[in-house]
């Protein structure tokens, strides 16, 4: 769960660092999530995102990116790697 997560107009890179950086908070330093971006066609790269999140989950946060990003994400064995849909 993650207390809070407040983002404005960031680019897909800043929202998904940043939900990073709040999932090994929240865990204590114990859970060190890997992100990926697979952006080839450079689609994401004006995309901006916005959010003012309170006590929700990690999974939720990045289904709000998602969202918002028009993103998919594809969880491999050691990393999540964040599409352009």
């Amino acid at each position: 769960m993650i207390p809070a997560y407040q983002i404005e107009g960031a680019t897909v890179a800043e929202a998904i660092s940043a939900l990073g950086l709040a999932i090994e908070k929240a865990s204590g330093d114990e859970i060190a999530p890997n992100f990926v971006i697979q952006d080839p066609q450079g689609k994401l790269a004006e995309t901006r995102i916005t959010l003012q999140l309170k006590k929700v989950p990690a999974k939720a946060i990045l289904d709000y990116i998602h969202s918002q990003a028009n993103t998919r994400a594809r969880f491999d064995e050691h990393a999540v790697v964040i599409m352009a849909r």
